[in-house]
């Protein structure tokens, strides 16, 4: 090549090198989200939550467990046998019994939301075994999607 055909390609890979720092730094708080959600994985949230209403459906308190990221939420047990979560609150006691919360096998969510504030999170709606939408908001936590707020659930007496 001549002198000016590699002064063109310098020219060239020198823009295109300065066009992806630039583009990088503007997109660099999306792109950290982009990794830390793992935004590839669009259902992952949805997969989740899915899989804990599926855990509590059949009982399985410890499959359910595992998908749960919040403290405050303690099994509940009726009859000896456990059912689902109880929350105590300022505002009050709330109770999340599995056998509502859980839709019937298959059914998919109804939106899915990221989160782009703080740590990141996701919200997923799945309907409730009446069909009646629940908000769940998710977390990132040991590389697993968990469920830090169940927004439903019924008052506990």
């Amino acid at each position: 090549m001549d002198n000016k055909k590699q002064r063109i390609v310098l020219y060239g890979v020198t823009a295109f090198v300065a066009g992806a720092v630039i583009a990088g730094a503007a997109f660099q708080e999306q792109i950290g989200y982009f990794v830390r959600l793992r935004g590839w994985d669009p259902e992952g949230p949805a997969n989740s939550v899915s899989a804990f209403l599926s855990a509590g459906l059949r009982g399985d308190q410890a499959g359910a467990a595992r998908f749960l990221g919040s403290k405050e939420m303690k099994p509940l047990e009726k009859d000896g046998k456990w059912v689902g979560y109880l929350l105590r609150s300022n505002a009050g006691n709330l109770e999340y019994i599995m056998k509502d919360l859980a839709p019937s096998e298959g059914t998919k969510r109804t939106s899915l939301e990221y989160i782009y504030v703080g740590r990141g999170a996701a919200k997923v709606t799945m309907p409730d075994a009446k069909g009646a939408a629940v908000p769940y908001r998710l977390e990132m936590m040991d590389n697993t999607w968990k469920i830090t707020e169940i927004l439903g659930g019924k008052s506990a007496p």
